[in-house]
């Protein structure tokens, strides 16, 4: 049974850099609008275990709404990062005489660090009534009303400048927010499992100190008890799909107008961010928790305590019975979405595995596959819009290059591609290693085959690798074909070209190659994938034809074969294709006056001879895309939850799954920190993540708390490991 717990880690990892996003933001609004350094804001992310759509109550049921819980994933951020603040006097903020650490847990019963870590804050969605205003504004297309809380609150939604494309979001003003009313929202009958005694309380007494001390305490000193505290929600949703709300809390922005400015810009943040990095997480989620056995999927149930048990459902496909896949029932959903990731998962994902045009274990990419980045989701976006285009036009084949260092996930890209394509998403997968071809004299005959004539010796023909891959495709198309009644006969006779279109992308069993490696092919040799890409012919060494055409009767036939000799082909390299085909050198000498002659010519050939990719290849293979993975110094959101990953792998080699891993705060944000630079990329974080656990695994053991089931990797983990592995100097400090 799987815990709640690993959804609650999961998102505390992967959207970390979204949290710290809307920290910048505030900051930056506060300083914008000149407001002295002694200003204080505060705001928290609430999400729901279970996305909702607008229609519920038709898609999820009313009985299994009534069983929706929220929580808080940033614990750590709520407790020790509550209090965003400049040069506030630390006596007044604790309202005690020592400015003592251990003094003031003594007092106010604060939690260690690693009790800190394992809280977990979970509260029913029919036990807020601001979560519950949030989802009832969201779905409901009539107009919103005012709400007034048992506090004594009122929430007012107010909608947004729509020149950002926020339709579907609004603000939630929230009017008579008084500064004791934070700590009674955070107790709001939340299910509470104290990690020492396991046993569940009402109230959430350590993180509610933590915020009476380190927010409400210090307003009280600058504000009357009774001020009101200028407060607003925003939902975080798409149009399609409601995961939660963020509460801001502002007590020096009395103005409506500036604080629906700065809730517009947090808004954009969530359509920007937040929405896609949570819609990937869900898949990446439920792939992890689901094994696809025979094409069948089970609904794994979430334990949240010894006694209650919580359905998750895809929110992408809202299933009404476990074998979805085997009977193709799927609810769709009413409309496209305005989020791109949202659609990609619904539309061209979720709908090809509802129709049987993927294998479901084939398609769970995204169980391994980890993003979290800003930066990494346009570029998934860019990816999936061009993988719908790829098609073979005339005899031109397509073709894309995905250039990435050691680890960025290059190959996984390349299955993106295939995956989300009409042409080739049932077709099969094959990987070249070009460095592993060799000498240069066997890479073109191992490509395209040779027919080798030697006197007195019969013919000897070799079969390349695409002649493999085109007869085994030439299989699939019989047996994939039977039920639509294609077969490769009728296909060759075909006379009208949009009949044989339409039956190719029904097939849609075309293969993908992925030559990985590809700057480690010769120029010499680079020739024969040219001609391959742009004729669609697979002519061997020492052949003057195609050897499957020969058997054509006339030269529509001929069209036909070639038509069928559809791949997609897609080069995979880890350095720069403008500095491997040298243009820029080739094209200086070619136009500066001052090189002329003999020395112009001999600088010509010489860069001829030192460049390692041809300049007409390069352009060919970007045809239809070319996709730069940036090095991880450029997508530093993606670490924690890249960390997490790892770690996990790690930890389950020595205890296999009786480990639930935990990471504080003060240790992901070391990762984040943008003075590391990264040099090794991922496969140096991979190398990081072994020392940690090392360290981690060793404290572990020490304290003797194996009993306890949760290994804690704390900050000095981290940092230990970095010097050991020379990422940072010894004793180096600097802040996070």
């Amino acid at each position: 049974m799987t815990s709640i717990s690993e959804l609650i880690q999961l998102m505390y990892v992967g959207l970390l850099g979204c949290n710290k996003e809307i920290e910048d933001k505030l900051k930056s609004f506060h300083e914008c609008m000149g407001f002295p350094s002694n200003r204080v804001f505060f705001f928290y992310e609430f999400l729901l275990h279970q996305p909702l759509p607008r229609n519920a109550n038709e898609v999820v049921g009313p009985a299994k709404i009534e069983k929706i819980w929220f929580f808080a994933p940033f614990v750590q951020r709520l407790a020790k990062k509550a209090l965003v603040s400049i040069n506030l006097d630390p006596k007044r903020r604790w309202e005690v005489d020592s400015e003592d650490p251990q003094v003031l847990r003594k007092n106010f019963c604060l939690p260690s660090e690693e009790n800190i870590v394992k809280t977990e804050i979970i509260i029913q969605l029919k036990e807020s009534i601001y979560m519950q205003s949030a989802y009832k504004w969201w779905s409901e297309k009539e107009k919103k009303t005012t709400v007034e809380t048992k506090e004594g609150t009122h929430l007012n939604p107010m909608e947004f400048n729509q020149r950002q494309n926020l339709k579907h979001l609004f603000v939630g003003d929230i009017e008579n927010y008084k500064a004791k009313t934070i700590d009674e929202y955070i107790k709001e009958r939340g299910k509470y499992v104290n990690p020492e005694t396991k046993t569940k309380e009402s109230k959430v007494t350590w993180t509610s100190k933590f915020i009476e001390y380190g927010f409400v305490k210090p307003l009280i000193a600058q504000l009357p008890d009774d001020k009101p505290i200028p407060s607003f929600l925003i939902p975080i949703a798409s149009d399609t799909l409601f995961y939660g709300e963020l509460l801001v809390w502002v007590p020096f922005i009395d103005a409506i107008d500036c604080r629906i400015q700065l809730a517009e810009a947090l808004a954009s943040c969530i359509k920007d961010h937040y929405v896609p990095t949570l819609a990937l997480l869900h898949e990446h989620f439920f792939e992890k928790i689901t094994e696809p056995d025979e094409d069948l999927i089970s609904f794994r149930e979430l334990l949240l305590s010894d006694d209650i048990k919580l359905l998750y459902k895809n929110p992408f496909c809202w299933a009404s019975e476990p074998n979805i896949c085997k009977k193709g029932k799927c609810s769709l959903w009413e409309k496209e979405s305005v989020d791109e990731i949202e659609n990609d998962l619904h539309h061209y994902l979720w709908k090809k595995r509802m129709q049987k045009r993927i294998d479901i274990a084939d398609s769970f990419i995204f169980k391994n596959y980890l993003i979290a980045s800003p930066e990494m989701i346009e570029r998934l976006k860019n990816i999936f819009e061009s993988s719908r285009k790829l098609k073979m036009v005339g005899t031109s084949l397509p073709s894309v290059l995905i250039v990435g260092g050691p680890g960025s996930g290059k190959e996984q890209i390349a299955k993106f591609l295939r995956l989300f394509s009409d042409y080739y998403c049932r077709g099969k997968q094959y990987i070249v290693n070009m460095a592993s071809v060799k000498p240069d004299v066997f890479v073109a005959p191992t490509i395209v085959g040779g027919d080798i004539k030697v006197r007195d010796i019969r013919d000897i023909e070799l079969e390349g690798i695409l002649e493999k891959m085109r007869n085994k495709t030439l299989e699939d198309i019989d047996t994939i074909g039977k039920d639509q009644k294609i077969t490769v006969k009728e296909l060759i006779e075909e006379k009208d070209e949009k009949k044989i279109d339409e039956k190719k992308k029904g097939l849609a069993c075309f293969p993908t190659l992925v030559l990985d490696e590809l700057n480690s092919m010769s120029v010499d040799s680079q020739g024969v994938l040219l001609r391959f890409l742009e004729n669609a012919e697979i002519i061997p060494i020492g052949g003057v034809e195609d050897r499957v055409s020969k058997g054509a009767k006339n030269g529509r036939e001929k069209d036909n074969w070639k038509k069928l000799t559809d791949f997609l082909l897609i080069g995979v390299m880890n350095e720069d294709p403008d500095e491997l085909a040298r243009e820029k050198a080739i094209e200086f000498i070619r136009k500066e006056s001052y090189v002329r002659g003999l020395l112009a010519d001999l600088l010509y050939e010489y860069f001829l001879r030192i460049r390692r990719l041809r300049s007409d290849l390069k352009y060919r293979m970007i045809r239809n895309g070319k996709f730069e993975i940036p090095n991880l110094r450029g997508r530093r959101a993606d670490i924690p939850i890249l960390f997490y990953h790892y770690i996990k792998d790690e930890i389950r080699e020595y205890y296999g799954n009786s480990l639930h891993v935990l990471i504080t705060l003060d240790a992901l944000e070391l990762l984040m920190s943008p003075e590391l630079d990264w040099p090794g990329n991922i496969r140096q974080l991979q190398d990081l993540t072994k020392k940690v656990t090392k360290f981690s695994v060793l404290d572990f053991r020490k304290k003797e708390e194996e009993k306890d089931k949760v290994l804690l990797v704390k900050e000095k983990h981290i940092r230990d490991s970095m010097e050991e592995i020379g990422l940072i100097e010894k004793h180096l400090a600097f802040t996070i």
